[in-house]
């Protein structure tokens, strides 16, 4: 039985209707990906380990660090003493892909805005060495308290440094002081959907999009007034939405001519970016984001990656 909604499933058609028929094959349980926590362990240890334990690993195009386990599923995973340990985490290979195209690297100064749970935060703590200064914030306060406990599993807690204010207060504390950006906020989760889960799909409206379209760009403007010009803001969603993706990017890139999109180049599998919708013809320069292509492995995640040319005026 499927529970995805038709109005959705009508636009999807709409937005992609050579892809169509492959895209609806891809709402489904996906197989448990592993990454690996370099702080505490190598990815070949990681990879010796779980295969002496029966696991069947195939690493992650891009993510050398990370595995699709191909035999078991994620409880068996969290019985082992290497999960116990924090030495690695189960993560979706789209959310890794974010961090990816983010490149952050050891001594910059990062700020990851909606940060809860913390598995992105928790990758690029890893990724910067616990090198530099990275800042966790989350405002809902059991995913925050859920957030810290994720960190400290992994080491990584006495790095990052967890706060738990409302993301549109930032620029009053951290006026264009961060390296890079990310704002990963809630959206309509269409890329997370499952077609026979009913609690995945349950709080999907047209008129939620809208809702969360409103915050998202909110996050973004304020996040640009904490960003150093020369810095990059890396906005990723996990909705197919194009009013949460192209439609709020073209917007966002009217608004503020001191930003423009840094391309997100690599080998990965994607989804055209929309020219237009609805009669909306976007700025050119949003062909230069990313949709990774959903597969049987892999979410369709959206993400750009903005740059700030100088500063913003208040």
């Amino acid at each position: 039985m499927s529970f995805l909604p038709e109005k959705f499933l009508d636009r999807l058609k709409l937005q992609f209707p050579e892809e169509y028929s492959d895209i609806r094959k891809t709402f489904i349980r996906r197989p448990p990906v592993l990454r690996t926590n370099l702080h505490l362990i190598s990815a070949e240890d990681m990879e010796k380990n779980l295969k002496k334990q029966g696991f069947e690993l195939k690493q992650v195009p891009n993510l050398p660090y990370s595995f699709i386990v191909t035999n078991k599923g994620r409880k068996e995973l969290t019985q082992t003493p290497e999960y116990a340990e924090g030495k690695f985490y189960i993560q979706s290979i789209a959310s890794q892909m974010i961090v990816w195209a983010m490149d952050p690297k050891p001594g910059e100064i990062i700020l990851d805005v909606c940060a809860a749970p913390g598995s992105k935060t928790s990758q690029i703590a890893m990724l910067m060495n616990k090198e530099g200064e990275l800042i966790a914030n989350d405002q809902k306060t059991n995913r925050y308290k859920r957030m810290k406990g994720i960190l400290r599993s992994q080491q990584l807690g006495d790095f990052v440094q967890c706060k738990n204010h409302k993301g549109q207060s930032y620029p009053n504390f951290y006026p264009e002081y961060f390296d890079k950006i990310l704002v990963d906020p809630s959206c309509s989760s269409e890329a997370t959907f499952v077609d026979d889960k009913q609690n995945t799909i349950h709080f999907w409206s047209p008129h939620k999009i809208r809702a969360f379209a409103k915050n998202q760009k909110r996050l973004i403007e304020m996040s640009f007034r904490c960003l150093k010009p020369g810095g990059t803001l890396l906005y990723s969603t996990c909705t197919l939405s194009p009013h949460e993706n192209e439609w709020l990017v073209s917007k966002i890139l009217k608004k503020f001519p001191e930003v423009t999109i840094d391309p997100i180049q690599g080998e990965v599998e994607r989804l055209s970016i929309l020219p237009e919708w609805n009669g909306k013809i976007f700025d050119t320069r949003v062909q230069d984001a990313l949709r990774l292509k959903p597969t049987a492995v892999q979410e369709g995640f959206f993400m750009v990656r903005f740059k700030k040319l100088a500063h913003i005026e208040q």
